[in-house]
């Protein structure tokens, strides 16, 4: 049986297409409570650039907190 990565966006957004499965995740990574997490979507946003020096980017999923803070994240993978 072949693993297959996370790091694969349709890997990334499969596993993740569950609230719940989010919601844990992110309590456990970013060490928030999870009762103070109301909602985690996954985002379907590019970033543009603004100037062609600038990179792309894309919000891979937002989170949005009881005190309507919201956060934005992105997946960054680096060469081990």
């Amino acid at each position: 049986m072949k693993l297959v990565s996370l790091k694969t966006d349709y890997v990334f957004k499969e596993v993740f297409s569950h609230e719940n499965v989010r919601k844990q995740f992110l309590s456990d990574v970013l060490g928030i409570p999870l009762e103070n997490i109301r909602t985690v979507r996954i985002a379907n946003s590019f970033l543009r650039r603004r100037y062609r020096w600038q990179k792309e980017g894309i919000i891979d999923m937002s989170l949005e907190l009881n005190d309507d803070t919201c956060i934005d994240l992105e997946l960054q993978v680096r060469t081990q």
